[in-house]
């Protein structure tokens, strides 16, 4: 029989040794790292955690969204609440600070974009401005949100808060020819 010191000193033991090292970290990473479900598993929601169904809008964005329905008529479609990050490429010529920038813009919305019906094509971004635009963070959103816009080469335009919008004021603020009527 070998004696500990003999194992230790032959390379079967040293092969022995370093399985049984890696058994023992396999073990421990699979006990102590968190996992991620794979396309097979379902995921779970943390107990505690209840959800309930959100609004997509507020009752007066809802109250603009259909009004300006019918100032667009058939012409364009209307998206609300689309991330920037649906709205504009990103490239640059330095991959490091591309992350950075992706995540000021990832958890941000717009409240409306125009489309146009037949290409989809991005025709404008619509900020409904009511008394929370006056606050300074949301200050210096705005001014982000246009400028990174502007940059996609995408308007933007901002419409005050109001109780009523009628079809030609918001066709007229959002530069628009008269429409085609809605198809019943």
């Amino acid at each position: 029989m070998l004696s500990p010191v003999d194992v230790l000193s032959s390379n079967i033991g040293l092969s022995i040794i370093a399985v049984i090292a890696l058994v023992l970290l396999a073990k421990w990473l699979l006990e102590h790292l968190p996992t991620r479900p794979s396309g097979d598993q379902p995921t779970t929601i943390p107990q505690g955690i209840t959800l309930t169904p959100k609004s997509i809008l507020s009752p007066t964005e809802n109250r603009f969204f259909h009004s300006l329905r019918l100032a667009v008529g058939d012409d364009y479609e209307i998206f609300v609440q689309l991330p920037m990050w649906t709205l504009v490429n990103t490239h640059a010529h330095t991959p490091k600070i591309l992350p950075g920038f992706t995540n000021q813009i990832r958890l941000k919305r717009v409240d409306f974009v125009l489309v146009h019906a037949t290409t989809l094509a991005v025709k404008l971004v619509i900020e409904l401005d009511d008394a929370a635009h006056l606050r300074g963070d949301r200050r210096t959103r705005g001014v982000f949100v246009d400028h990174v816009l502007a940059q996609a080469g995408i308007p933007v335009v901002h419409i005050r808060l109001a109780n009523s919008y009628t079809p030609q004021s918001l066709r007229s603020q959002l530069g628009l020819s008269s429409p085609q009527p809605l198809e019943a």
